[in-house]
């Protein structure tokens, strides 16, 4: 009976021991994909984000997207504030990436209001992912020493990584993919689900560069109001978020939420055929005819019906919106309402083209309503507890530092998603700046990937210097700034540029930075 036993555990334990050499040996060699949220610097002073982070939420890698390489202290000061933000493209900036996005407006913001202190804003945002995404992250967070989290996320619950309808879904279970999620950490799995998609993958459309990813992550395009697949997006949300919080809560992280926004008056509803039979398209045109007539309350109605019977569902349904406000029962939570701040200046109280670009992502004049949402809500409800000491700073209620290139390589990027599936939209032409302008120039070139963003940049800097144009010189060299806020020749240019320009709260604040990095620097 004993040699019986014996036999038995050996027989569990030989694999399990096998399993681990070869494991041991992948990583050894490296082969396999660290999915790790963060990595060091190779001077081992900060973290910025993992390029193969995502990895481990697509079916097909090739797919996996990369976020912000934003920079934060190995070795968190007492002076440091740090906040992390968690969503999706719309909270990650695009079009516009880097400073377009509300968290890079808000930490702009903030850096003057709190200048004694050092601020960190980390944007660990993805394109095309969903509550999966933001429930890994959100698990990995506490080693980092978090100070607060901000959460904007919730449209792509559907065609986001793991989600429902996704080409990357596994199964409809939350629990098993959370498994699968963590499962695919491990290099034996990696390898053998390469392997496994090199034999079955013959579906080049999910590989094709020259279709946007938008179309790339659709698997089952047409979702109906109140179907099995819309029940399973928003009970996948309602958990994955829920049990999020709840973890953040036991941690005593205070949690700041914005309710989502969508484009309900001038992005018609998304369908596969592009008809005007649909459901959607009906009540859409109602809602159109009626404010036109000025009869905006009632119009409202017609497109949030629009919305909802959405066949092709890029805008997440208002049920999304009320877990978002029951979320705020949990003791940590703050709810941030930009939703009513975007639709608050629309005309008619109605989302449109004013703060949106096309069906959910804001334009800059968006991002800026949406930080300063948060802005307000941080200052009432985070940094009022705290023993912070603030400035009165007229530079928060000024313009960020953007130039036309910003609103130039934005438009360009938007104009060809829309020509694509499912907006299928014509060319437009641009208004509201030179096409032959160097920004416009500049612009052309780093959309068309003849540059990167550094390197335009550059461009643009020592364009505005020889035009002696030392103001939109500034704007730049304070993105780039923020962009890598521990590099201090980029501090150093900025407190240049606001002595000759006489700006003297920005010749205090970057005087300041000078001399906080020049002692990081020399202490490491």
């Amino acid at each position: 009976m004993c040699k019986n036993l014996y036999f038995i555990i050996l027989a569990i334990l030989l694999p399990v021991f096998f399993i681990g050499i070869i494991e041991l040996v992948l990583r050894t060699a490296d082969l396999g994909e660290e999915t790790c949220l963060f990595k060091k610097t190779l001077d081992h002073q900060y973290y910025v984000m993992n390029t193969k982070a995502s990895v481990c939420f697509f079916s097909v890698s090739e797919n996996s997207t990369i976020g912000n390489q934003d920079y934060f202290l190995v070795n968190k000061s007492k002076e440091t504030i740090r906040i992390f933000v968690l969503g999706a493209s719309s909270a990650l900036g695009f079009p516009y990436m880097y400073n377009g996005s509300f968290a890079r407006m808000l930490k702009y913001r903030l850096q003057f209001r709190y200048p004694y202190n050092n601020i960190e804003i980390v944007n660990i945002s993805l394109t095309a992912v969903n509550s999966y995404t933001l429930w890994d992250f959100g698990k990995q967070l506490m080693s980092y020493s978090p100070d607060c989290i901000l959460i904007y996320a919730g449209h792509n619950e559907y065609y986001g990584a793991m989600g429902v309808a996704s080409s990357s879904k596994y199964v409809n279970d939350v629990w098993i993919n959370r498994l699968l999620i963590k499962s695919k950490k491990i290099r034996i799995i990696q390898l053998l689900g390469k392997c496994i998609s090199h034999l079955k993958n013959n579906k080049t459309e999910l590989t094709n560069k020259n279709i946007s990813l938008m179309a790339r992550m659709v698997h089952q395009a047409t979702i109906p109001y109140e179907s099995k697949p819309f029940m399973l997006g928003i009970q996948q949300y309602e958990r994955n978020m829920s049990d999020l919080i709840d973890y953040f809560n036991q941690q005593h992280i205070p949690v700041f939420i914005g309710t989502l926004a969508a484009n309900l008056k001038d992005q018609r509803p998304l369908d596969c055929n592009n008809g005007e039979k649909t459901i959607a398209f009906n009540e859409f045109q109602k809602g159109d005819s009626l404010f036109q007539l000025g009869n905006y309350s009632e119009s409202l109605h017609y497109y949030l019906m629009a919305k909802e019977h959405d066949e092709i569902r890029f805008r997440a349904p208002d049920t999304l919106n009320s877990i978002i406000r029951g979320l705020s029962k949990f003791p940590n939570v703050s709810l941030v309402d930009t939703e009513r701040a975007l639709r608050d200046q629309c005309k008619g109280h109605i989302i449109g083209k004013e703060v949106l670009l096309e069906h959910v992502h804001p334009n800059l004049k968006g991002s800026y309503i949406m930080a300063d949402c948060f802005f307000n809500e941080l200052e009432n409800k985070f940094f009022s507890k705290l023993k912070y000491r603030s400035v009165h700073s007229n530079i928060i209620d000024k313009d960020l530092p953007y130039t036309a290139f910003d609103t130039i390589s934005g438009d360009l990027t938007i104009q060809a998603l829309k020509q694509q599936w499912p907006f299928n939209e014509t060319s437009q032409n641009f208004e509201g700046y030179k096409q032959d302008s160097f920004e416009s120039c500049i612009a052309n070139m780093y959309f068309s990937r003849h540059i990167n963003w550094e390197q335009a940049m550059r461009k643009l800097n020592n364009y505005y210097i020889l035009q002696k144009d030392y103001t939109n010189a500034l704007r730049i060299i304070e993105q780039m700034y923020l962009d890598v806020p521990y590099e201090v020749r980029f501090a150093e240019q900025a407190l240049n540029l606001s002595k000759h320009l006489k700006f003297k709260e920005k010749i205090a604040f970057y005087s300041q930075k000078v001399i906080m990095l020049h002692s990081l620097n020399s202490s490491n």
